[in-house]
């Protein structure tokens, strides 16, 4: 379909009042413990606008067909099977086969991915060239990747030094560690180095490059995963495949005690970080220094989206083979809600800039409801009211707090709760008895748990904290 064509169709559509109504009651579904339910003629609509707007080359309509596709299969799959087929199609066109495959997997339904009667496939070709084009095969391992993802990958493949730039949800730490991976797999020596923040991300992308090699045919044990400075426990006689996860301070430790450090690919995650007036010059210098002694490594530079990726190829003096790509599709939908706590009135309203072209809207928020609270409350009693009345139980939820004190005020908001039901599996009793036995008998940690509530703060034990992160 012409792209001038198809986004002015999409543009009346956005535009058109029922859409507008449809879509509301669409949001408003997924915030309400009894929401309203859409007809069959309004999830007919939808899919259907959904359908148009996966075929634009328009970020907006792209990010709003994504959206309206996990919604509608979220809370109407269960009763009309088609809609997966539907959602296959859309997710297809908009280059997003992992969330297909996800979408399998998580409701135990057999994947149809590349099973296409002839029908099909003679009327959506743009479907069978995005899961061929998609789809990369390292080792026999298939790994379904998005239109984003795969453009890096095969940028990488060419040996272009890459700065790339996208949301968080994008999966471009997914993509370099399976990039690594397939290196690892081609040679038999090479040595990455992979620059990160802070410990929590050396954790994340060990924990991904661990799952991506037992994949694969290479042993564990011939690979060396390390993230330490200290270069004096690093036997580099017995592998010759190598993975260094470091914080920029502990790359410079690293130098300091062995200057000449042989690396084939250097990757600098969260390169936004460079900004940082403390941490940042580290960073810059320590990268330069590496790269004064390694002129031939490969060079990939990952941050959150911006419009100018590009920038951090000059910051890194990286002129030679170097190309940036960025995009400001995720490859997840996710719904923000704004809950303004005025007095003793709750205001419900939800972000929609995919649709507010024409600023129809303040702010870019569609208000939903303005709710009085039934008593006066502080405002840890607020967020708990809202937990009880608006947030599935059965769901993760996170309240951000100010300060450790606020914390611990919405922890006894929340276990005030009448609705406050939970079973407590083995795992978590054998937590509870060890915060009781190993740290303090009164531990509110220990009680919290017991109704599935945690918290996470800097005043915590790290031990403590870590053991959360992983409960949660």
């Amino acid at each position: 379909m012409n792209n001038e064509f198809n986004n002015t169709l999409c543009r009346d559509i956005v535009i058109n009042p029922k859409f507008t109504d449809d879509y509301k009651i669409l949001l408003t579904s997924s915030i309400y413990k009894n929401p309203p339910k859409l007809s069959i003629e309004q999830i007919k609509r939808l899919i259907e606008s959904s359908a148009i707007f996966s075929l634009s080359d328009k970020s907006n309509f792209q990010k709003l067909s994504l959206k309206i596709c996990y919604m509608i299969l979220e809370q109407y799959g269960d009763k009309h099977q088609l809609l997966y087929r539907a959602s296959e199609i859309i997710l297809s066109r908009l280059g997003n086969l992992p969330s297909i495959k996800q979408i399998y997997e998580k409701n135990n339904i057999p994947s149809t991915l590349k099973k296409y009667t002839l029908h099909e496939l003679i009327k959506f070709p743009e479907i069978v060239k995005k899961q061929i084009s998609n789809e990369i095969i390292i080792n026999n391992m298939s790994l379904y990747m998005t239109d984003f993802q795969s453009r890096v990958y095969d940028m990488l493949c060419d040996d272009y030094n890459i700065s790339i730039s996208a949301p968080t949800s994008a999966g471009k730490s997914f993509v370099v560690c399976a990039y690594i991976v397939s290196k690892l797999l081609k040679f038999d020596k090479y040595t990455v180095i992979y620059l990160v923040p802070s410990q929590a991300l050396i954790d994340e992308v060990q924990t991904d490059i661990i799952k991506l090699l037992r994949n694969t045919s290479i042993p564990l044990s011939d690979v060396l995963l390390h993230n330490s400075s200290e270069y004096f426990k690093i036997d580099y006689s017995s592998g010759n495949k190598k993975i260094l996860i470091l914080t920029q301070e502990r790359l410079q430790n690293l130098m300091g005690k062995q200057s000449e450090i042989n690396v084939d690919l250097l990757v600098i995650d969260e390169a936004e970080k460079i900004k940082d007036q403390v941490r940042g010059p580290i960073l810059e210098t320590i990268v330069s220094e590496l790269l004064l002694i390694n002129d031939e490594t490969q060079k990939i530079i990952i941050s959150p989206f911006i419009n100018n990726p590009d920038k951090f190829l000059d910051i890194f003096n990286i002129k030679n083979n170097a190309l940036d790509h960025k995009t400001d599709v995720p490859s997840v939908s996710q719904n923000i809600f704004f809950v303004d706590m005025v007095d003793q009135n709750i205001t419900l309203s939800i972000l929609i800039q995919e649709i507010d072209n024409e600023q129809r809207f303040k702010n870019n928020k569609m208000l939903i409801d303005t709710i009085p609270l039934p008593k006066k409350m502080i405002d840890a009693e607020k967020k708990a009211w809202v937990l009880d009345n608006f947030i599935d139980p059965t769901e993760q939820t996170i309240i951000y707090c100010d300060t450790p004190h606020r914390c611990n005020e919405a922890i006894d908001a929340i276990l005030k709760l009448d609705n406050v039901e939970f079973n407590v599996t083995d795992i978590l009793k054998l937590v509870i008895k060890f915060i009781k036995d190993h740290v303090h008998e009164d531990y509110l940690l220990a009680d919290c748990l017991k109704f599935g509530v945690g918290y996470h703060h800097g005043q915590m034990p790290y031990f403590l904290k870590d053991l959360v992160k992983s409960l949660f």
